[in-house]
């Protein structure tokens, strides 16, 4: 067997090599790239035929090479260096003995390879170039190239996936990374690891990182950690998170401060603590259209006669049987509600009476969105009812008509508020029976809303019942990482929990209600088994 330089275009493929599957277009492209930039580093191996040359081995350097002269970077007749085997060897065999004596090379070494690249002054842009590379691939190898030799030396010994040492290139501190592997020992997975390494670092663009937002983070000298595989940022330092979330949060009230629109205006990070025995004052309706008024009037009216018609009389003519009845009680309840919610949307409000001594409260919800809770008044600045109101009307000679005029603006007592809610709430019941779609719904409403949110009270605004989720948490904290874990996660992600992201509890409970039932049927088994008590004896 000789070595020899043999024109280009004297070289064809041979029908006899082994290898049939073409490699992938960016293969084809990287091999390109890196003949152009340092030439055949491995001969062809060929044989003769007819006046020119079959290719047995070499056949996608031989592609890379055409696809060169075709773009005219190599001349059609470029020089290629070519170990030249006799006609009457096994064409076959030495085309399989080729391609299955090839040892491909292990990623490890790759990473290194490219490491070392960089430590002699190449920048990720030649190195890209180079070898026919993305950029952004590039900048991927040379960040698991910064892992510690130690752990490498494990991933070559199959002890480590390839998962795992990009989770360990989180970080380029390699002792934080040894320390790691040492401590999570038998436990080591990708998940474990960046959760050590992470420890208690916010992601970007979550929750309170969000409200704070990255570019005033790092302005005021916040270190990141970027996980360049996950393509997700982290803030590391939460003290300093949480110092500009209530820097951002007290510019923002003393802005409402200042408006003078309440007696008192508190903000926050915690929520709980903020309105802790305060009282939510009821708002009122505030000029309100009278054309709107009057439709009001008018449908509450059409409800009551239908609902009459229901218990005392005998079905009009109008009505073939007793489901048309319900029917049409439906349609009138229906207009009416949406009327009502209409109105109160736009009509609703609290008095210049109740803004004299009530508060707003400024604090983040679970998204990091500002939130606003106004209404909220301490229980001792509450005016109480005047004891003397009769009697004050009275001595100051109101004349005819003057009591009935005093009574109806004269406040209503607190025992009386509440006797009429318990009307209300005994009146609703009632009307639930009859719609065991909404009944159901109301209950898995509020299961929902505690389990993926964790906010106990928002989820009992409409039914009383408590749902806590049951923690996995064992002694050796190994069940945070096996593959029991992960399928909960991939079912919590898979959920539809699009409706949470409404601000109003009406729209929310709307959203969920609109759900197909599919998506219910799959939250409402996901909330239940996050309640499990007991796990198979």
């Amino acid at each position: 067997m000789t070595i020899q330089m043999i024109g280009l275009d004297r070289l064809v493929a041979s029908r006899s090599n082994v290898r049939v599957a073409k490699a992938s277009r960016v293969t084809h492209e990287s091999l390109m790239a890196s003949i152009a930039a340092e030439g055949v580093l491995q001969n062809l191996v060929v044989v003769p035929e007819g006046e020119g040359y079959a290719v047995i081995a070499g056949g996608r350097r031989l592609k890379a090479l055409q696809g060169l002269a075709k773009t005219g970077q190599i001349a059609g007749d470029h020089p290629v260096p070519c170990a030249v085997r006799g006609p009457e060897e096994s064409v076959t065999a030495m085309s399989l003995a080729e391609n299955f004596q090839r040892d491909a090379m292990h990623p490890a070494d790759q990473v290194q390879a490219f490491a070392e690249l960089a430590r002699q002054g190449l920048r990720e842009a030649d190195i890209a170039l180079r070898f026919g590379l993305a950029e952004a691939h590039v900048r991927k190898l040379l960040k698991i190239g910064r892992v510690a030799k130690a752990i490498m030396n494990d991933y070559r010994k199959d002890q480590l996936t390839l998962e795992d040492v990009q989770a360990f290139a989180l970080v380029d501190d390699t002792q934080r990374q040894l320390a790691c592997y040492r401590e999570l020992a038998e436990h080591c997975s990708a998940y474990a690891i960046r959760r050590w390494l992470l420890g208690e670092a916010i992601e970007a663009g979550q929750g309170i990182a969000a409200f704070v937002g990255i570019k005033a983070y790092e302005k005021s000298g916040g270190a990141v950690e970027r996980d360049l595989f996950q393509e997700k940022v982290y803030l590391s330092d939460v003290e300093l998170v949480e110092r500009l979330a209530l820097e951002k949060l007290a510019r923002k009230a003393s802005k409402l401060e200042k408006a003078g629109e309440w007696a008192w205006v508190a903000h926050g990070l915690d929520r709980e603590a903020l309105t802790h025995g305060l009282v939510r004052l009821s708002a009122g309706l505030i000029d309100v259209p009278p054309e709107k008024a009057a439709e009001r009037d008018r449908l509450e009216q059409r409800v009551a006669e239908l609902e009459a018609l229901d218990a005392d009389a005998p079905l009009p003519e109008a009505f073939e049987h007793e489901d048309a009845l319900f029917e049409a009680i439906d349609r009138a309840n229906e207009a009416l509600w949406q009327l009502e919610d209409e109105i109160e949307r736009d009509h609703s409000g609290y008095t210049e009476t109740q803004r004299q001594y009530a508060g707003v409260v400024m604090t983040l919800n679970w998204r990091g969105e500002l939130e606003v809770i106004e209404g909220l008044a301490r229980q001792q600045d509450i005016p109480k009812p005047s004891q003397g109101s009769e009697c004050d009307a009275e001595a100051s000679g109101a004349g005819e008509g003057g009591d009935a005029e005093a009574s109806a603006q004269k406040p209503l007592s607190q025992a009386l508020v509440s006797d009429l809610a318990a009307h209300r709430r005994q009146i609703t019941k009632l009307a639930l029976l009859k719609n065991p779609k909404l009944a159901s719904d109301l209950l898995h409403f509020g299961l929902c809303v505690q389990v993926l949110t964790g906010r106990g009270w928002e989820g009992r605004i409409y039914c009383n019942a408590s749902y806590i989720e049951v923690p996995c948490d064992s002694e050796r904290g190994d069940t945070e990482d096996n593959p029991a874990a992960e399928e909960l996660r991939t079912a919590r992600e898979a959920l539809n929990t699009a409706w949470l992201a409404e601000h109003d509890e009406g729209a929310r409970l709307a959203a969920f209600c609109a759900l197909p039932k599919r998506d219910k049927d799959k939250l409402v088994t996901y909330c239940t088994a996050m309640l499990l008590e007991s796990g198979m004896r």
